[in-house]
């Protein structure tokens, strides 16, 4: 299967956790390139048995703040991916999945979709460029609710999102509070674009305030509830997982003096941070996107201290579940 990701590399998670899985079974993961594509197949082989087969345990759905909703994401990061459209299905509501601008774009355009959530950057066009081709689709497709989901909630930020054409800027991690309202402003008819940054003020979000040992609590003890122990394990693993895997990409990119790199990096890393209240590190890794080339490699070293002390967090919490 052949997928371009517009110059923004993969962490290669899904072939990982693909190969782990089927080993365990006792089957293999094979290959087959012909050019620029690629087709993995994977063989298992099972035994027949005549055991009934046990009832898989029921999924528990939160009451939603409102009738369910057609709702398309466009996210790149598996993390983030899984959390999101969690959220979303145990409130009842139909999750569209896309991990690219250019199938957010087609989906919006086919229609039928009562809102819309786009992480700002993604690949092969950015959530800005998305929004502003939605906003010239003929009616009903460009009336549609669009939301923009980033790392980044600066006043600056969030004007920049509300000038492209987004009716809101939510920051990342989608709290579930934050999610139940927009749900509630969805159903109800009466979603408007909030404030600007002259009537918000020039102040940092008060989010980066909070101590992130209290903030990553916080953040894990919401998806907890809302997903049980098992699910939050998956997710930790995964978290911590692309958390080795980008900070391995931003050294490699460092040692190369490769800035653009640098920034892809940066870029996941602080969303999969702030998916998970590690605040402090999520702003420093997002602050790598607005800082010239020349300071770039003077940051790593801050930055990389941050993120082994929420990466550190992180651990303990998952440790505590498997207590």
């Amino acid at each position: 299967m052949a997928h371009e990701r517009g110059g923004i590399g993969g962490t290669g998670l899904g072939l990982a956790i693909t190969r782990r899985l089927v080993a365990l079974m006792g089957g293999r993961v094979t290959l087959e390139q012909d050019g620029p594509g690629a087709t993995f197949r994977v063989s298992v082989c099972f035994a027949r048995t005549e055991a009934p087969m046990l009832p898989a345990e029921p999924v528990a759905v939160v009451p939603s703040a409102g009738r369910p909703l057609s709702v398309l994401v466009a996210e790149d990061t598996p993390a983030s991916q899984l959390v999101i459209c969690t959220l979303l299905e145990r409130r009842g509501h139909r999750v569209v999945l896309v991990p690219d601008g250019r199938q957010a774009l087609a989906e919006a355009t086919r229609g039928g979709f009562d809102l819309i959530l786009l992480d700002i950057q993604m690949p092969h066009l950015s959530g800005l460029e998305v929004v502003r081709a939605i906003r010239e689709l003929p009616p009903p497709q460009d009336r549609v609710p669009v939301v923009a989901l980033s790392a980044q909630v600066y006043p600056a930020d969030r004007a920049a999102s509300l000038e492209a054409g987004f009716n809101d800027h939510l920051g990342k991690p989608l709290r579930v509070a934050e999610l139940d309202r927009l749900i509630q402003r969805v159903c109800h008819g009466d979603f408007w674009r909030t404030g600007t940054p002259a009537e918000e003020g020039e102040a940092a979000p008060k989010a980066l305030e909070v101590d992130d040992m209290l903030s990553i609590e916080r953040a894990i003890g919401e998806l907890r509830a809302m997903t049980g122990d098992a699910m939050l394990t998956e997710l930790l693993d995964l978290a911590l997982s692309n958390i080795d895997e980008e900070m391995q990409h931003l050294t490699v990119a460092g040692i190369e003096a490769d800035a653009e790199r640098m920034r892809q990096a940066a870029h996941k890393l602080s969303g999969v941070l702030a998916q998970y209240g590690a605040e402090t590190a999520a702003r420093l890794a997002g602050s790598f996107e607005g800082t010239s080339e020349a300071m770039l490699l003077a940051q790593i070293p801050t930055l990389g201290h941050a993120i082994d002390r929420a990466r550190s967090q992180l651990a303990q919490q998952r440790a505590a579940l498997a207590a």
